[in-house]
């Protein structure tokens, strides 16, 4: 059994498919703008439209939504960029940069890693296509490495800590870099500006201090 469990690690060990950051970083770079726009409108979409009933909601279904419509703002905005195509079959979306690297979009947890409902299929990309063969899909280039474009969500769910890009293998992230760098000459974009969340109900709200009053105003 010993012996079993060192060949079947050799085996991945020698097969894994890698890409290092920089040659991510290199592919990626005439994009990483676009790419984070659409990501941060999808959060922003989830925050305007739904973030009133998260409290109903599951912390899988605000990363659904949220993943939907960041998936829709990319389609949108790549669709007649040369070079650049889209795979989307039995619930999976990849981003095909190039014919180079895959991107997917998930919710990632404390660790970096993509939250995923685990399948025999989710095995298999996360093995960077290496197990469960059978599993895997014919509109899907294998011989390419899945990235992940993820987020991490506040407590809340009203912001996001950080965006990133992640290379992992099974159950560990090799590497990860921020979707985009605040030193980066990238981030001359515009990014949306997050709206306040309305004021439960029950709460009061500080009043100001205005300065032009000489008498403090006392409205209880």
């Amino acid at each position: 059994m010993l012996y079993f469990k060192m060949v079947w690690f050799n085996k991945f060990e020698e097969k894994m498919q890698k890409i290092t950051e920089e040659e991510a970083i290199k592919i990626l770079d005439p994009y990483r703008a676009r790419i984070f726009e659409c990501a941060q409108k999808g959060f922003e979409s989830y925050r305007k439209n739904f973030s009133i009933f998260q409290w109903m909601y599951e912390p899988r279904t605000k990363a659904g939504i949220i993943r939907d419509h960041i998936v829709a703002n990319i389609k949108g905005e790549f669709v007649e960029t040369p070079g650049i195509g889209s795979i989307d079959v039995k619930g999976r979306f990849f981003l095909d940069i190039e014919g180079k690297v895959l991107l997917q979009f998930k919710k990632l947890n404390k660790n970096l890693m993509p939250s995923n409902f685990q399948t025999q299929q989710q095995t298999s990309i996360d093995f960077q296509w290496e197990v469960n063969e059978q599993f895997e899909f014919d509109e899907i280039p294998h011989e390419l490495p899945v990235l992940t474009v993820g987020y991490i969500p506040n407590d809340l769910w009203t912001d996001v800590e950080n965006w990133w890009i992640t290379y992992s293998y099974a159950k560990s992230v090799e590497w990860h870099v921020p979707l985009l760098d605040i030193d980066d000459t990238l981030t001359n974009i515009e990014t949306i500006p997050l709206e306040p969340v309305e004021t439960p109900i029950g709460t009061r709200a500080k009043p100001k201090d205005n300065k032009n009053d000489e008498k403090e105003v006392n409205e209880r």
